[in-house]
């Protein structure tokens, strides 16, 4: 196996694609995510739903088609509650009264696989990529504008993430996402989350 394929996720790369490319290809990637994460958490509907594709997809128990439909999907009212202090000068007597507020998703392992797209058109929808059954992901053609000799253009990534409010640990789970280079961008093409453990006391049960 090249070395090339050792830094391309087990994918077999031919050797004119620079391992530099990879890993500026694997930060940027990594970037979007983190950026995603936290335009959620802040609730920033324009920013967040910058982070897809014009045809991205976020898939939940409902799918959001398109950014327009995600952007409102973050646009509306959050089940988080606002917080609330209590009458007081002292910043010690406002936290003590603080009802939560906040949720913050911190990003752990991320697994990042590559396609090179050597160049012309693809055929067909794509090929199903990630892991089997529920968790499959699509992979969305490479637009024309997307297309580069040598370099990747559509990824597939499976990262964990733990969900803290303050109820403490409130639910931790990954995401499965299949992302697309436009032009010097690196968006999200579909995103699926997948929750594996929620708390007793987890904000998520107040959107039931």
């Amino acid at each position: 196996m090249t070395a090339a394929a050792n830094n391309s996720g087990g994918r077999d790369f031919p050797g004119r694609l620079a391992l530099d490319a990879l890993a500026q290809a694997r930060d940027a990637i990594r970037q979007r995510l983190a950026i995603t994460a936290q335009a959620g958490d802040a609730r920033r509907a324009d920013d967040y739903a910058s982070c897809f594709t014009e045809d991205g997809v976020l898939q939940l128990e409902t799918s959001y088609e398109g950014r327009e439909a995600i952007r409102r999907f973050m646009a509306a009212p959050s089940p988080i509650p606002q917080p609330i202090s209590p009458p007081g000068d002292q910043p010690s007597d406002r936290m003590q009264g603080a009802v939560a507020g906040f949720v913050s998703h911190h990003l752990t392992t991320c697994r990042i696989d590559f396609e090179e797209v050597s160049g012309g058109s693809r055929e067909g929808s794509g090929r199903v990529t990630g892991e089997a059954g529920d968790d499959a992901v699509r992979e969305p053609r490479a637009g024309a504008d997307g297309l580069r000799r040598g370099v990747p253009v559509v990824a597939s990534a499976r990262t964990y993430f733990l969900v803290t409010s303050a109820a403490g640990l409130d639910h931790n789970g990954y995401y499965v996402d299949a992302l697309r280079l436009m032009g010097e961008d690196w968006l999200i093409a579909h995103r699926r989350p997948r929750t594996l453990w929620i708390a007793p006391n987890s904000l998520l049960h107040q959107r039931r």
